[in-house]
């Protein structure tokens, strides 16, 4: 099947009014893992723990160790959405039952791959932190005494366009295991390659997508702190909160819209 056929126009519904629609049919499940993600977004900002970046912009050990820790706690309560969603949109039902009615084995061995891909991008982000962010800051600040780096940014630009160039040819493989079809290496490459202009350009608009909703925000968290500090609420409760629930639910969206992204590929490839 060529790549023009693997259109969304095959579908009923636009992809974010499916993901709308399953991320309200999993909002038992989405509250569970908002819950877990405001809870150590809160312990993250009351523990003391050393900053990823130092003063001078440089990753430093510790703060790239405690990184990994905390996205690896947060990669398991949307790792549970994720597996949700999958399986809402493959079988038609949602919330808790679907996992419980869920073959185990397929279940965990689907976990297992999306913890990889979890590791996967908290390396990217790590490396974007070694190769990027020292440049751009010495880019704001002026400092033209110090030796520029340009490969360091072709090496940044080089990781994440080979990311997500293997995330879109993995994209399937999710669903493949869940439903029970071929998830071995060659054929999740067979589907990948059927697909992969589908998965990519959503993948980049999804990726795009990200800082304007942030910018958008923004403005509604103000607004949200200072209403609940009209009721009684203390700020800095609300300073804390508030935009904890508000991530928590950004990255349970996100997580989301992408699973429907997935499964549609994995239907796609089957066409």
């Amino acid at each position: 099947m060529s790549h023009n056929k693997a259109s969304g126009r095959s579908f009923k519904s636009w992809i974010i009014q499916d993901a709308c629609d399953v991320f309200w049919k999993n909002r038992f499940v989405v509250a569970v893992a908002i819950i877990w993600l405001v809870l150590f977004d809160v312990f993250d900002v009351i523990v003391p723990h050393p900053d990823l970046l130092g003063s001078d912009g440089v990753l430093s050990f510790a703060g790239a160790c405690w990184f990994v820790l905390r996205a690896l706690i947060d990669a398991f309560a949307l790792i549970l959405v994720g597996i949700s969603a999958h399986l809402s949109c493959l079988v038609g039902r949602d919330g808790w039952g679907t996992i419980r009615a869920a073959n185990r084995k397929a279940v965990l061995h689907c976990a297992a791959g999306m913890l990889g891909v979890a590791v996967l991008i908290i390396a990217a982000i790590l490396a974007y932190q070694q190769f990027l962010v020292p440049d751009i800051l010495r880019a704001l600040l002026g400092g033209r005494n110090e030796a520029s780096h340009p490969g360091r940014l072709l090496i940044g630009g080089l990781i994440l366009i080979g990311l997500l160039g293997a995330i879109a040819l993995g994209a399937s493989w999710f669903a493949a295991v869940l439903s029970g079809a071929g998830s071995s290496v060659r054929a999740t490459w067979w589907r990948g390659r059927v697909t992969f202009l589908f998965v990519i350009w959503r993948l980049v608009a999804v990726l795009l997508l990200l800082p304007v909703i942030s910018a958008l925000i923004v403005p509604v968290i103000g607004q949200m702190v200072a209403v609940f500090h009209v009721i009684g609420i203390p700020a800095d409760a609300a300073v804390l909160v508030i935009p904890a629930i508000v991530g928590g639910m950004i990255a349970c969206f996100v997580t989301v819209l992408l699973s429907v992204i997935f499964v549609r590929s994995f239907v796609i490839s089957l066409k």
